[in-house]
């Protein structure tokens, strides 16, 4: 990008301050939803933290939902709210949570909150939204049961006692799907959900002089069981690359989410979820609201769709530390953050505060209008022209076929190239054909990554082009995959559309 552009942009981002920031989110907002871009990064749980503390303060927000498992999470808000807590103090609650990733929510940062929540709590509560908790969900529900209504506990018992002899949801899933369960794959999800369905019209209704919450713990439970076990049918029954596992734990979030705004209604809530949950799926080109061409959709976008009052906060670093495992289940570790790609939007922001001489600020999109004042002064079909590789997955091949004989592959990124001509083939790729050579890849629609080849000469975006252009970004999870960055962690999206502000730490350090 041009130096032009970087001096744009650099006109409008904002120190980090967080009071500032607070004062830039509208005062009728309802939900701020508050990202990341690895699970394991320092600073983001500690500013998500200091900007949570101001807005129950100051704008008086009560319910925090984070991404992670109900049952362990209730608990912690009973130790916060005083509900007959089974824990002394934040540190016991956390150690409660056994399961892999343990550092996501147990760690300094959240006992600090967990017990700031509690010395100034105003009836605030902290609640998970996820759905991965298949047993603890049932073991949870039927101790509910026990207490209210010890024979139909004893029904529900004997009706999910096929669970009983899986130690996680994922073995659950591999043999209703391979295994044992095969054949009663369907009457399962009959009685799961004729389970909920009694529940929530027989039974709950009925349990009288009970505290609402606990209702809501039971029915939240059992709706968990209906979307665990979905959930864990599509890890193992849909084919590699498939969405739809992704899709089923953000639809479920989503209707927690609006279960939880129709037991408080008036309640304003903060979310804390990793980016690739909060952004605006509709901001990449996989997004939809359909499953058509095995396109996702989000817990941010469908928030935006059903609540209007909303502000989506995504948090970005360019290099550092990070606290991750190399495989699901694996070993706790701290590892090296590389460098942000090259032409990946977070490699923009890096020279943007070695522009600004600063390490931090936050760039809000709302500011930021269409001025239609964007000056390319190129024409993309005049050949020839000079294109350069913005991947190190770009090869040349024989013919326009993107699968015919590779003539050169492991092509350094920025290698330059004379373009002759270009044509597209099937599913709308586009290929550019190299003087005195073969084809290279320019686009592939529909992928997480989009972009292979583009122009030599530099384009000097206004602030709105820059935001709303297709550009590579970094997502880190649980897992952290250096070797293989680019195809692991990196997507494109239009990140104006995806957020209403951003978060930018130049250098993090790890969680732990």
């Amino acid at each position: 990008m041009e130096q032009q552009s970087i001096h744009n942009i650099s006109n409008v981002v904002q120190p980090l301050d967080i009071s500032n920031l607070i004062n830039t989110i509208p005062l009728e907002t309802e939900f701020v939803l508050l990202g990341e871009c690895t699970h394991g990064t320092q600073e983001f749980y500690q500013i998500r933290s200091s900007i949570t503390k101001k807005l129950i303060e100051e704008r008086g927000y009560n319910l925090v939902l984070l991404e992670g498992e109900w049952p362990v999470i209730w608990n912690i808000d009973k130790y916060i709210n005083n509900r007959t807590p089974i824990h002394n103090t934040a540190q016991q609650a956390l150690n409660d949570i056994v399961n892999f990733p343990k550092w996501m929510w147990n760690n300094s940062i959240i006992e600090e909150l967990v017990e700031w929540l509690k010395v100034n709590n105003t009836n605030t509560h902290l609640l998970g939204i996820d759905c991965y908790s298949l047993l603890e969900s049932k073991k949870q529900l039927i101790e509910f049961l026990d207490r209210v209504d010890p024979e139909y506990s004893e029904q529900v018992r004997q009706m999910l006692s096929f669970l009983d002899r899986y130690p996680n949801g994922q073995q659950y899933g591999y043999h209703i799907v391979n295994g044992e369960l095969k054949h009663h794959s369907t009457q399962i999800q009959s009685v799961l959900q004729n389970l909920l369905s009694d529940l929530q019209w027989n039974k709950l209704p009925n349990y009288k002089n009970i505290d609402k919450l606990e209702l809501l713990n039971a029915e939240q439970n059992c709706e968990i069981l209906v979307n665990a076990d979905e959930y864990y049918r599509k890890m193992y029954y849909e084919p590699s690359g498939s969405r739809a596992c992704w899709n089923i734990r953000d639809q479920h979030m989503t209707t927690t989410l609006m279960r939880l705004k129709e037991y408080f209604p008036d309640s304003k809530i903060i979310i804390w979820a990793h980016n690739s949950h909060i952004g605006d799926a509709l901001a990449s080109n996989t997004g939809s609201n359909s499953f058509d061409e095995n396109n996702n959709w989000n817990l941010g976008q469908m928030v935006r769709q059903v609540f209007e009052k909303t502000e989506i906060i995504g948090f970005y670093t360019y290099q550092g530390s990070v606290t991750a495992s190399n495989q699901w289940d694996g070993e706790t570790l701290k590892m090296e953050l590389k460098p942000a790609y090259s032409n990946s939007y977070e490699d923009y922001f890096h020279q943007i505060a070695k522009y600004k001489n600063i390490t931090s600020f936050y760039l809000d999109f709302k500011n930021i209008i269409n001025t239609g004042n964007t000056n390319t002064n190129l024409d993309i079909n005049n050949f020839p022209n000079q294109y350069k590789t913005t991947t190190h997955l770009s090869i040349i091949t024989e013919t326009i076929d993107i699968n015919s004989k590779i003539l050169v592959d492991n092509i350094p990124i920025n290698s330059v190239f004379n373009i002759i001509d270009r044509k597209y083939t099937k599913y709308n790729i586009s290929r550019l054909k190299i003087k005195d050579s073969g084809w290279i890849t320019e686009n592939i629609p529909y992928s997480n990554i989009n972009t292979y080849c583009i122009l030599t000469k530099p384009i000097s975006y206004d602030n709105y082009q820059f935001i709303n252009t297709l550009r590579l970004q970094r997502w880190v999870g649980v897992q952290y995959h250096p070797d293989s960055e680019l195809e692991s962690h990196y997507v494109e999206t239009k990140i104006g559309k995806q957020y209403d502000k951003i978060i930018f730490i130049d250098e993090t350090i790890s969680l732990i």
